[in-house]
């Protein structure tokens, strides 16, 4: 054990007794009396004294030899290991299974997020490789799970439009990608498809006149867009073969031309054939037939008479 003077009233003490106050080493009684006449002295300059050679915690006395120091302070070798080697107590225990739990429950909670993510990133896929159905059917799913992001449920019905569209049923398009319209993020060109959509309606339904006029309406948008400019021929095609004018069949021809040449400048030209066959047919033979109908009767394409 050590000891140490006290620098007011001049008695030694252990030095566990003293605390150190600025640069002075004082008894607990003369530190009591400093500190109520010296109001505000700062806490770091506040140092309880500990001796070196008595355990902190059990006070075992080690001579004049110091203890090894745990966390800063001395203790001798059974404390160190008492310490070291201490159990939890049952109270931290039962806090950690109930911090598990917590973490268990939160990971399967928001796992519908990650699920809802992952059809997401997977749809991506889907409409680059054109598969709108299986676009459709991941976004249908990723809004199942998470119902409160509206938005989801509005893309897979944009999908689903647009793969309506494609097997060539437009009304059903037409219903479904109205109502996406209201819900869908910017960047969707739900008008444009939805203008596909009442061509077709119109298309089905005969009227053949509103056919015409939905037709240059989205030619004059997308004036470069040859399927828009073929969609006019296709419409004066109609007009011909219902009215038997041949001021309809020059404007079809004429705007048959130009969406031709917008096709190979495009290098569409393949893509283009099928529209084109249909469009030459309607216009020889007067008779109008749906895009089905067409491919069941020309597997092959049709060819112009020479």
């Amino acid at each position: 054990m050590r000891n140490a003077k006290c620098n007011d009233c001049g008695q030694t003490f252990s030095t566990n007794e003293t605390i150190k106050i600025s640069e002075s080493i004082l008894c607990r009684t003369c530190a009591e009396k400093l500190l109520q006449t010296r109001k505000g002295v700062p806490k770091e300059q506040i140092q309880r004294q500990f001796d070196p050679t008595v355990c902190a915690n059990c006070g075992k006395d080690n001579g004049n030899l110091e203890l090894m120091k745990l966390a800063g302070l001395p203790a001798c070798e059974q404390c160190i290991t008492f310490f070291r080697n201490r159990p939890y107590p049952m109270w931290i225990k039962a806090a950690m299974v109930g911090l598990a739990a917590i973490v268990v429950f939160s990971f399967i909670w928001n796992w519908r997020f990650v699920q809802a993510y992952i059809n997401i990133r997977t749809s991506e896929t889907a409409v680059r490789a054109g598969n709108l159905e299986t676009a459709a059917k991941l976004f249908r799913s990723a809004a199942t799970k998470v119902p409160e992001v509206k938005d989801l449920s509005a893309i897979a019905l944009f999908y689903e439009g647009a793969q309506m569209l494609r097997e060539d049923k437009p009304d059903e398009a037409l219903k479904l990608l109205n109502s996406s319209k209201a819900e869908l993020p910017q960047g969707f060109p739900v008008d444009e498809i939805i203008s596909l959509a009442e061509i077709g309606v119109a298309f089905d339904n005969k009227d053949y006149d509103k056919f015409l006029t939905l037709a240059l309406q989205a030619s004059e948008k997308r004036s470069n867009n040859p399927t828009a400019v073929a969609q006019v021929a296709s419409a004066y095609a109609c007009k011909y073969a219902v009215t038997g004018d041949d001021q309809f069949k020059q404007q079809s021809l004429d705007f048959l031309k130009k969406a031709r040449t917008l096709s190979e400048q495009q290098g569409g030209l393949n893509e283009f054939a099928e529209y084109e066959g249909r469009i030459l047919h309607r216009i020889e033979t007067r008779d109008i037939i749906s895009h089905d109908e067409f491919k069941k009767r020309f597997p092959n394409g049709w060819k112009q008479q020479q």
